[in-house]
């Protein structure tokens, strides 16, 4: 089994060895597809040490400011803060967190349809109740594809 990635990606992309290039890569530098996925899904070693070497070669900041969409980099911001405080947030922290998600999902709340309404506010219940980091990460992870899915809907 691939060990994690030694590569640290920075702000600025880095040059690639082909030494690092080749650790990070299949033994045929190819590509297979299964069921949906670029990699097997039993060894996510190789889509983990692909994606960092690839983060490695272009750096965060073009990642961040060119590549990801708008609405990943809320859902970006928000696990980060989650992040932040290692064995949890505390109630007050919740709640200004809470509360900086309800306003930018403002726009978007309006426009949901009942059921979509309770499925978001029940992934906020969860989120408040939880003090469990994956838990809550989960929870606005599931509030962004009801969102997506709103938004899809739509169009």
């Amino acid at each position: 089994m691939l060990e994690k990635s030694y590569l640290i990606p920075q702000k600025k992309g880095q040059f690639l060895s082909y030494e690092d290039f080749d650790t990070h890569t299949t033994e045929e530098h190819k590509f297979k597809f299964y069921d949906g996925k670029p990699f097997s899904p039993d060894n996510t070693f190789q889509e983990d040490r692909l994606l960092i070497m690839l983060l490695y070669s272009i750096g965060v900041e073009r990642f961040v400011n060119e590549l990801l969409p708008q609405e990943s980099k809320k859902l970006l911001y928000q696990l980060l803060k989650l992040n932040q405080v290692n064995e949890g947030l505390s109630n007050k922290d919740k709640l200004s967190l809470l509360k900086e998600i309800i306003l930018a999902d403002q726009a978007i709340i309006d426009e949901l349809n009942e059921e979509e309404s309770e499925d978001y506010f029940e992934c906020i219940d969860i989120f408040l109740q939880s003090s469990d980091n994956t838990i809550m990460e989960a929870s606005l992870a599931t509030r962004y594809l009801i969102f997506k899915n709103a938004k899809e809907r739509r169009e």
